[in-house]
This record gives C-alpha cells, structure tokens and sequence, in this order.
C-alpha cells in the first residue's frame, strides 16, 4: 500500500464511503472523527495526507488545519466542504490547505480522481 491518509470527518458513513473509495486505489485510510482525535493520530502514526472535513464539532476544519500544520507544516492538507465562501477557502489555502474539494467530488469518480487529488500541482479551488 502507499500514502497513508487520514480522513476527518464526524459521520462515519462519510468517512467509510471515502475509506472504500482510496482502500480500493491500494491507500492506506484511516478515518476520525473530530480535529483533537486527529491531531492524537497524526502524532503517534505516519500520514502523508490529510483529509479534513470544514464542518466539526468541537475544532472546525480550519482550526484543526491550523493546529496540525503548526506542528507537522509538511504535511498535504485536502479540505472537504462545499458552498464555501471566497474567503474561507482563501483562509484554508493560506494556512497550508492544497486543494479544497466538494464532498460529491469524491463520489462516482474515476481512479484518475484520486490520482489528480493526491498527485496534482496546488489548484486551490473547489473540484
């Protein structure tokens, strides 16, 4: 298996949907549900990506975002949000964000999806 990815997300039939979906493209997924568990694993496990949900409970995306860049600042970070506004979205690509990424992006997607979302350039924008 390669890249080791953390999905963040609060309801896990999100979070099993997305697992499914990289475990079938030969990724190792790991899934959570808040920033601050996040964080715990992040700290205690090799991840090369970040799948961070904006909504949360307790941390918000981009809180979170900013708490685990400010440890592990290398780390790829994929925001998962739709219907954000210009602002927030520059809020996540300033704090490190590489792409932000509607929820129904990762759906009925091609292998070629997972590969543009973990191997392309910075886009930045909404897929």
């Amino acid at each position: 298996m390669e890249n080791c990815i953390l999905i963040i997300d609060d309801r896990k039939v999100f979070r099993s949907a997305i697992k499914d979906i990289f475990l079938d493209n030969g990724h190792n997924v790991l899934g959570v549900s808040s920033g601050e568990m996040a964080l715990e694993r992040v700290r205690h496990k090799d991840i090369d990506v970040l799948i961070v949900k904006h909504e949360l409970p307790g941390w918000s995306g981009l809180k979170t975002l900013r708490k685990i860049k400010s440890e592990f600042e290398d780390l790829r970070v994929i925001c998962i949000a739709d219907d954000l506004d210009e602002e927030i979205q520059q809020k996540y690509l300033d704090q490190g964000a590489e792409k932000i990424v509607s929820k129904m992006a990762f759906f009925g997607k091609t292998q070629n999806f997972i590969k543009k979302l973990l191997f392309d350039e910075k886009t930045g924008h909404q897929e």
